[in-house]
């Protein structure tokens, strides 16, 4: 998806993101870590980043090579990821020096930015959009 997306005209290759949401959030972590392909990455309540599934390390543990700023938005009621894994991660990068910025939203759960969900927070998720916005427009805009 990288090359494929470096090879299109309107895309400046050098000033790529990535965002994901739930399993894509952990998608986001590993590829943070993997790829320097990335200038910014917004990880939405991504799980289960302590674990490792199946060969491959927890994306926990690959935080040293994170070669991106990172935003998380979490929810503080979410049980993947649970408010005291999203703080061993913060503190994890901070000890190891990755640029990044947390916010965890008062009453909401997982999956509180999709609507069509019991979870769905309207304010929480105008402050997500915005920061997100706000993250990549700082990073990948001239």
């Amino acid at each position: 998806a990288v090359g494929h997306a470096k090879s299109l005209p309107e895309i400046d290759g050098d000033r790529l993101g990535i965002t994901g949401y739930c399993m894509g959030g952990r998608v986001t972590y590993l590829m943070a870590a993997k790829s320097d392909a990335f200038k910014a990455a917004v990880d939405c309540w991504g799980g289960n980043c302590l674990v490792a599934w199946g060969d491959g390390p927890a994306p926990f543990d690959l935080t040293g090579d994170i070669s991106c700023p990172v935003l998380g938005l979490f929810g503080e009621d979410d049980l993947a990821p649970a408010p005291t894994e999203v703080a061993k991660i913060d503190a994890e990068m901070t000890r190891l020096g990755v640029e990044h910025e947390f916010q965890s939203y008062a009453g909401a759960g997982h999956g509180f930015m999709n609507e069509g969900r019991p979870s769905y927070r309207e304010e929480a998720t105008r402050d997500a959009w915005r920061r997100t916005i706000d993250w990549f427009n700082r990073y990948l805009v001239a």
